[in-house]
């Protein structure tokens, strides 16, 4: 029988996310900066909780974040300028939701994710 270790790790202020992406990615990752500055404007931010793991940015509705139960994690391929979207619903379960975006949809397709899963 498989034991589920819940595996939480700390979200951080979407002001420390967003330095993050300014200071480590030269101003490279300005997709990555224009989604944290709409969910700071959008009021996302007040019900969202996130953390990085290098020029990842994941997403949860729980203030201890599980990478695999109720993530969305997001990266911006600069090399395709295309979004990743990974969203994970249940532990042990392969992504529930494995989608890529143009560059200039993203931010919506982040929006009507929200929307679908009723973040």
């Amino acid at each position: 029988m498989t034991v589920y270790k819940y595996t939480d790790s700390r979200p951080r202020s979407w002001d420390e996310i967003e330095k993050h992406f300014t200071d480590h990615f030269s101003g490279r990752h300005h997709k990555m900066l224009d989604l944290i500055k709409h969910i700071k404007k959008t009021g996302a931010s007040q019900r969202l909780y996130a953390l990085t793991s290098m020029d990842k940015l994941v997403v949860s509705v729980y203030g201890k974040i599980d990478l695999t139960k109720e993530a969305l994690h997001i990266t911006y391929n600069l090399h395709t300028d295309k979004w990743h979207f990974e969203y994970y619903a249940k532990p042990f379960h392969d992504a529930e939701l494995v989608r890529t975006y143009d560059s200039e949809i993203g931010i919506q397709k982040f929006d009507d994710f929200l929307k679908k899963v009723n973040w």
